[in-house]
């Protein structure tokens, strides 16, 4: 079991099943019609994310225009967020992943950020990103990007 999100996504596997009679084994498979259906349940759940993200929007004054007092409201904000969990567990349960995976990655990303920002993070320097698909070199074979070739291309 995860150390850091304790089966979280076993419960959301549980949920979906129960609830709404997801079958995500069905969704892994290599099969061109479940691979549609793959992509159409993480296009519906990333939606979704968007929209409990507009609901979070709602709930702060963030217009620089707006000459209302300042407002943020707590309670709306965590509950909003906690939505927005909820489809993020449901993508990463659709794209096969293990709390313990997903412990491990979580760990190595606030790892990897920190080293970053210690470092001086700056993406405009030239070895940061790569220049065809401006991810960061340091997330991939730096290697493949030196020569301005995006590793996404090459697989």
């Amino acid at each position: 079991m995860g150390e850091l999100f304790n089966n979280w996504l076993g419960q959301t596997r549980r949920l979906q099943k129960d609830a709404y009679n997801v079958d995500y084994s069905v969704l892994n498979s290599d099969r061109p019609e479940n691979i549609n259906q793959l992509i159409e349940y993480i296009r519906w759940n990333m939606l979704a994310i968007d929209d409990e993200l507009a609901e979070v929007r709602k709930a702060i004054s963030w217009k620089p225009w707006q000459h209302d007092d300042p407002y943020a409201d707590r309670k709306e904000i965590v509950k909003e967020c906690v939505d927005v969990l909820h489809f993020v567990a449901n993508i990463l349960c659709a794209a096969g992943a293990t709390d313990e995976e997903l412990d491990a990655e979580y760990l190595a990303k606030m790892q990897k950020n920190a080293d970053r920002q210690k470092k001086g993070y700056r993406v405009l320097d030239a070895g940061v990103k790569c220049t065809r698909c401006f991810r960061a070199l340091d997330d991939y074979d730096v290697s493949s990007c030196i020569d301005s070739e995006c590793p996404e291309k090459a697989k």
